[in-house]
């Protein structure tokens, strides 16, 4: 019952049994934890994805990699990019290997909050420790650099992808033009709109419109 409800995004219902299960003193069961703190995170409740996960552990239950990675979502969701980070380090001082799904959603919650600092320092230190970043996780942490104007680290971020052979689409292109368009030289910046044109990536005129360089 408690699954049927985390797939259907019933996070009161998921909330209940629960709570039920505890009023008849039947044994906590990680299960239904689980998929309570499962349900929150598709409703993006994040007060109540971290109050599920340290209930668990005020009943001697420890939290799986299911609930943690449930928890890190929900912040990423609400932007809670503290507890995003502090649940992160949580599940790697637990043994918990993070995965890229789980290192995207960190990163992404700093960039909801406009945190790049933080955002590259998570990506350092993730590929420092074997976690490659996806294309989602360096889109983010571009968007972090695009708002806060930081346009060197936006065009190391591109080289990274392109050295690891990860798929940049336009939104990766437009990020590192936006980031660049305020400080950028204009011959710097035909120069990348030529090469991304070249490399085939995305149309000239896309760019041109979408980056609004047309200086004057």
């Amino acid at each position: 019952a408690a699954a049927a409800c985390e797939k259907g995004r019933r996070w009161r219902r998921a909330l209940g049994l629960l709570a039920l299960a505890l009023h008849e003193a039947l044994e906590p069961n990680p299960v239904t934890f689980n998929s309570a703190v499962s349900a929150c995170e598709k409703s993006a409740k994040w007060k109540l994805a971290a109050a599920l996960v340290a209930g668990m552990r005020s009943v001697g239950l420890e939290c799986s990699h299911i609930s943690s990675s449930a928890l890190l979502s929900a912040c990423e969701k609400g932007g809670r990019w503290t507890l995003a980070l502090g649940n992160f380090a949580d599940m790697e001082c637990r043994g918990l290997k993070p995965v890229v799904v789980t290192l995207a959603a960190a990163i992404c919650a700093c960039e909801r909050a406009g945190q790049w600092g933080p955002a590259l320092e998570l990506l350092g230190r993730s590929r420092a420790r074997g976690l490659e970043p996806d294309a989602t996780a360096c889109n983010s942490a571009l968007s972090a650099c695009r708002k806060s104007a930081f346009w060197g680290r936006a065009l190391g971020l591109l080289g990274l992808m392109e050295s690891k052979a990860l798929a940049a689409d336009v939104v990766t292109y437009d990020t590192v033009i936006l980031a660049c368009e305020q400080d950028e030289p204009l011959p710097r910046m035909v120069e990348l709109l030529e090469g991304l044109h070249w490399a085939g990536r995305c149309r000239l005129e896309h760019c041109v419109v979408s980056s609004g360089t047309s200086k004057k």
